[in-house]
């Protein structure tokens, strides 16, 4: 009997490769919503006040305007990589993927992540350039 419930014990503690997959697909799942709302909020706000923010009150056109499209360039790409891998994701899901499947999830947020962060380092350069 004792050996029964040791057995019961380790049967239900122990945790599928099936489920591991799952998790850590959920995980990677939540981390792409997280990135894509902030894309997609960055890309709204710039859309919503780029007159505000490349003319200033006085109808002069602030320095180095570019960087503000350059950020909306980086912000659409990115948005659409990780749209990319979330969707592959989505499909996907519980299963696990092969090394080429793999290659190209990995170049899709490599890819995400780094435009975005050229987004926001195009709007802080904008914004460093542009102070009063």
């Amino acid at each position: 009997m004792a050996g029964d419930s040791a057995a019961d014990g380790s049967a239900t503690s122990a945790i599928k490769p099936a489920e591991m997959i799952s998790k850590r697909q959920e995980k990677v799942i939540d981390y792409l919503k997280h990135l894509m709302t902030l894309c997609t909020g960055a890309l709204g706000l710039l859309i919503t006040f780029f007159d505000k923010i490349a003319v200033k009150e006085s109808g002069v056109v602030r320095q180095s305007p570019a960087l503000v499209g350059f950020a909306i360039v980086c912000f659409l790409v990115s948005l659409f990589s990780l749209l990319c891998c979330h969707t592959r994701l989505v499909l996907h899901y519980g299963t696990p993927a092969n090394r080429k499947q793999s290659g190209w999830l990995g170049a899709g947020l490599v890819i995400g992540w780094v435009m975005f962060f050229l987004g926001l380092l195009g709007l802080g350069s904008f914004g460093l350039i542009n102070l009063p």
